[in-house]
């Protein structure tokens, strides 16, 4: 709360370097948790969502992409990467929704807090990176994608969108699902407030971490 400017830090995010600028705006919000999360807070829960999967053995299942992704990154990412989901949190006019992306099965699936369905812009970013890295890896026959909408919470203040997708990410990965997403999106109650609070104390935990060790080598 003392922190009067942005923050800034590099740290090591699938094998590469990645560059974190962190407004104090998104901090107090995110400790506030009362208004919509800032792009930079999902950046470094993406982060958080990596060194997750490093300790539960499943780094080479979940491959994931920056929010603010392009066609030519995602293909570049599922080539680069090889895992068999690609998650990406993306911001739709003000609105967190998330993408689950297998790439070698061409199968997307679709989760939105408000129940809406992708715009056309997105599904056609998607699609096209897939067919490219379809083309990339010889596929003897082209595809179509496959677009999944499962069951899943539904939230009641505007703000929670941001939230509903940390807790997504953190319940797939935790649950080792690739493909069987009934197991985990068959309700459409919200999410309990203590289910929120614990993406809210796990990300500000993270950014913690990252202000300490910023303080040490200021010192140093």
């Amino acid at each position: 709360m003392y922190i009067d400017q942005t923050l800034k830090f590099n740290v090591e995010f699938g094998g590469t370097n990645a560059f974190i600028e962190l407004p104090r705006e998104d901090i107090v919000d995110l400790g506030m948790g009362t208004k919509e999360l800032g792009i930079s807070i999902l950046q470094v829960w993406l982060i958080y969502l990596h060194r997750r999967c490093m300790e539960l053995g499943n780094n080479n299942v979940y491959g994931f992409i920056d929010p603010q992704f392009t066609q030519s990154y995602i293909q570049k990412k599922m080539c680069d990467d090889k895992k068999e989901c690609c998650i990406a949190p993306y911001l739709n006019n003000h609105h967190w929704q998330l993408l689950i992306i297998n790439p070698t099965k061409l199968k997307v699936v679709f989760l939105c807090s408000l129940g809406k369905k992708p715009d056309k812009k997105i599904c056609d970013i998607v699609e096209t990176a897939l067919g490219a890295y379809n083309k990339l890896q010889r596929a003897r026959k082209q595809k179509k994608v496959e677009w999944f909408f499962p069951t899943s919470q539904k939230q009641q203040a505007s703000y929670e969108c941001g939230y509903y997708i940390m807790i997504h990410m953190l319940n797939i990965i935790s649950a080792t699902i690739v493909c069987s997403w009934t197991q985990i999106f068959r309700d459409s109650k919200p999410f309990q407030k203590d289910e929120v609070k614990n993406v809210q104390e796990r990300c500000g935990n993270m950014i913690l971490e990252h202000i300490e060790v910023s303080a040490d080598n200021d010192m140093n």
